[in-house]
């Protein structure tokens, strides 16, 4: 039995019989000082694993951390995915808001005096109240799209 690494890889194999191309065998000695370093900040150097230097390492940290973060974005183009439609809701109600600040805005800028102001600011519908049901309805209208 021998001790193996993979150079692509970089992981570690103790005690295989054999293993196939890319895996190359390595002394226990090897094996054990690498095992100390985190696969993360392994690096491979022409015929051994070195640990990274501390720049090589914040980029490593930093890569992770991006794909994790496209990784967890990516689930909000699951159109079943519960997370999304609550987004697709959240952005609805912001939009509608938006559009009466905007409406009574374009009120305050068209009123020549406080009377057409309170008339264009009267002819504005309510913003309505939401309850939990109503937004669990609309979350799960969204659902699928």
């Amino acid at each position: 039995m021998a001790d193996f690494v993979n150079p692509q890889t970089l992981a570690l194999r103790p005690s295989e019989n054999a293993m196939p191309s890319p895996w190359v065998v390595c002394t226990r000695e090897q094996l054990t000082t690498w095992e100390l370093i985190p696969q993360i900040y392994r690096k491979w150097v022409t015929d051994h694993i070195e640990e990274m230097t501390v720049g090589e390492k914040a980029a490593a940290v930093a890569a992770a951390l991006e794909a994790q973060r496209d990784a967890t974005i990516a689930t909000v183009d699951n159109v079943e995915d519960v997370l999304r439609a609550t987004i697709l809701v959240l952005r609805d109600e912001l939009n509608a808001h938006a559009d009466k600040i905007n409406a009574i805005l374009d009120a305050v800028d068209g009123a020549s005096n406080l009377a057409t102001l309170k008339s264009a600011v009267a002819l504005i519908a309510n913003y309505p109240q939401r309850s939990i049901d109503n937004v669990r309805t609309t979350i799960r209208g969204k659902l699928g799209t």
